[in-house]
């Protein structure tokens, strides 16, 4: 238990409100927030790129146009090419995200139901058919047991594992 001397608890004041037979407890609690780390992540939207522009220049190009004796040269002029196109259709975009820590409990089985359900959603709102419906809403039920017992499980170890410690949580 923290004693009053930690730096945790400050300003401690018991009240007796009348209204029951116990006291209520009013403190100061000194918490730091947790603070993430950052990360730049760079995408392109590939859906958005006009097809019938991107092949039009891809037919203009110099490399179609131009003959090359070395392979090398031609890999390189190629890489080169198709980057510039590419970059002209679907520039690269960054976004500034937080990283979080996953939970103990997270297992790559989550991971990949949960992207098993994202697809079947997205298949659902595509086609708006009820099987595709039911499908998804039985994947999500799926998700959500898996999560609620890889839950129960770990907290139940970490309960009978510390009984004897009450500051681990």
């Amino acid at each position: 238990m923290v004693g009053l001397d930690d730096d945790l608890v400050r300003c401690v004041k018991v009240r007796d409100p009348c209204i029951a037979d116990h006291f209520a407890v009013h403190c100061e609690l000194q918490l730091q927030k947790l603070h993430f780390g950052k990360k730049v992540v760079k995408f392109r939207k590939l859906q958005s790129i006009d097809i019938d522009s991107f092949c039009e220049d891809l037919c203009d190009s110099y490399l179609l146009q131009k003959s090359y004796s070395h392979l090398n040269t031609l890999v390189e002029q190629y890489d080169r090419m198709l980057l510039s196109i590419v970059d002209k259709h679907a520039p690269d975009i960054q976004r500034q995200i937080t990283v979080h820590s996953s939970a103990p409990w997270y297992t790559q089985e989550v991971a990949d139901e949960k992207n098993k359900r994202r697809r079947l959603e997205r298949k659902w709102r595509k086609s708006k058919m009820q099987s595709d419906r039911e499908r998804y809403v039985h994947q999500c039920y799926v998700v959500n047991n898996i999560i609620c017992n890889l839950k129960t499980t770990y907290y139940r170890e970490m309960i009978s594992q510390n009984s004897g410690n009450q500051k681990v949580f």
